[in-house]
C-alpha cells in the first residue's frame, strides 16, 4: 500500500439520519468500498442517531478532520461542512426543481447546488442527466463536476432463489402477474400515472406493488385506485429488506421508473441486472441508464401500452440476458475505483 494515500473523512449521517433510502443506499456502498481500497485511507464518521443533523455537518465533522489530520472531508449529500481547511466533495443526487417536483427542492436544497462550488473542490452526479441540469443551474459548479454513475447491489440478479415462490405468497403475489415501483412511495414517483394506466390491464388481472415507507400522501393514489375500481390491484408493501426487493424485481413483468426528476435509478439498473424489462419516461435518467433496452413512456395511454405489451407479448420485450449484459457496465467496484481516483486527484491539486 501506498504510504502517502490522501486520509478522508466520510461522512455517514445519511446511513443514520431520515433520507430516502436510495441515498442511504448510495452511502452504504460508497463508504464500505472507499473504505477498504488500497489507494486511499477513508474513514466513516458515523453520527449518533440523538445528534442534530446541523451541528454534526457544522461543528462535528470539521473538529474530527483537526483531531484525525484528515486530507477532507466526503458528503454523500450536497451539503458538507465549510469550515475548515481540508478537501471538500460533495454529492448532488439530483436538481427535482428543474422538473417541476417539489420534494428535496426547498430554498436550501437550491442554495447547495447553486453555490457549493465555491467551497467544493469537486462534485460527484450520477448521471449525464443532472450534469445538464446542474450546468443550467450554475455553470461553475459543472465545471468542477465529474459523472460516476452508481451500481447494482449483490442482492440483484437473474438467478431465483428456492424461497422465491414462499416470498410472493407471503406477500399475496402468487399466481397472477404484477409490474413493481421500487422505493415510489412518494408524490414525485408518480404512482398516479400507473394507477390510470393499470385501467386498460382489466383482464389480465395484473397488479402494481410499489415498495418503500409508507408516506400519509399515498391516499391520493389510494383514493384513485379505489375509484377507478382498482383499490385491490394496487399494493403497498412498505419498506423491504433487499433479498425480498431482489425478489420483486426479479419476478415482476416489468419494472417502472415514471419520475421525470429521478437522479439515477438504482430500482431501473437492479431490474436489468434481474432481466426485468423496464418502463421508464423519455428524456429521464432511468432512461439514460437503460439506453437502447428502454421502454419509454410518458402518459396513461402509453404506459397501459406498454404494460399490455409485456404481458400479451413478452417475447417483443428486450431480452433478459440483453439486459443482464447491459447492466454488467455498471458495479459498485467500478464507481467506487472511479470515486477513489477523484479523491486523489483532489488530494494533490491541494499540494
Amino acid at each position: 500500500m501506498p504510504a502517502d494515500r490522501p486520509r478522508y473523512g466520510l461522512d455517514a449521517a445519511a446511513t443514520v439520519f431520515d433520507y430516502p433510502p436510495g441515498v442511504r443506499r448510495v452511502c452504504r456502498e460508497l463508504i464500505d468500498g472507499l473504505s477498504s481500497h488500497p489507494a486511499v485511507e477513508a474513514l466513516p464518521l458515523v453520527p449518533a442517531a440523538d445528534d442534530d443533523p446541523r451541528a454534526w455537518r457544522n461543528r462535528e465533522l470539521p473538529r474530527l478532520e483537526r483531531e484525525l489530520n484528515l486530507t477532507g472531508l466526503v458528503s454523500f449529500t450536497s451539503a458538507f461542512p465549510l469550515r475548515g481547511r481540508g478537501v471538500r466533495i460533495q454529492l448532488i443526487h439530483e436538481l427535482p426543481w428543474r422538473h417541476g417536483a417539489s420534494e428535496n427542492a426547498g430554498w436550501r436544497h437550491k442554495l447547495w447546488a447553486r453555490h457549493g462550488w465555491r467551497r467544493a473542490s469537486a462534485i460527484v452526479v450520477p448521471s449525464g442527466r443532472v450534469l445538464a441540469d446542474l450546468e443550467d443551474e450554475s455553470k461553475r459548479a459543472a465545471r468542477k463536476t465529474q459523472v460516476i454513475p452508481w451500481g447494482i447491489s449483490a442482492a440483484f440478479g437473474p438467478k431465483p432463489n428456492t424461497n422465491d415462490d414462499a416470498v410472493l405468497d407471503e406477500l399475496g403475489l402468487g399466481g397472477k402477474p404484477f409490474f413493481l415501483m421500487a422505493g415510489a412511495s412518494r408524490p414525485k414517483k408518480r404512482v398516479d400515472l400507473a394507477v390510470t394506466a393499470l385501467l386498460s390491464l382489466h383482464d389480465s388481472g395484473a397488479r402494481l406493488v410499489v415498495t418503500g415507507a409508507l408516506h400519509a400522501s399515498i391516499s391520493k393514489e389510494l383514493m384513485l385506485a379505489r375509484n377507478l375500481g382498482l383499490e385491490g390491484r394496487l399494493v403497498y408493501t412498505g419498506e423491504l429488506d433487499e433479498p425480498v426487493l431482489a425478489t420483486l424485481t426479479r419476478r415482476a413483468a416489468g419494472a417502472l421508473s415514471l419520475a421525470d426528476s429521478e437522479g439515477f435509478g438504482l430500482g431501473t439498473l437492479e431490474a436489468l441486472a434481474s432481466g426485468t424489462p423496464v418502463v421508464v419516461r423519455p428524456g429521464s435518467a432511468p432512461s439514460e441508464i437503460a439506453g437502447p433496452h428502454a421502454i419509454e413512456a410518458d402518459d396513461p395511454e402509453s404506459i397501459g401500452a406498454a404494460l399490455r405489451a409485456l404481458i400479451a407479448a413478452p417475447d417483443t420485450a428486450p431480452k433478459p440476458t440483453a439486459l443482464v449484459a447491459h447492466s454488467k457496465r455498471y458495479s459498485w467496484e467500478r464507481a467506487t475505483g472511479e470515486f477513489a481516483e477523484l479523491l486523489i486527484a483532489a488530494a494533490a491539486s491541494r499540494d
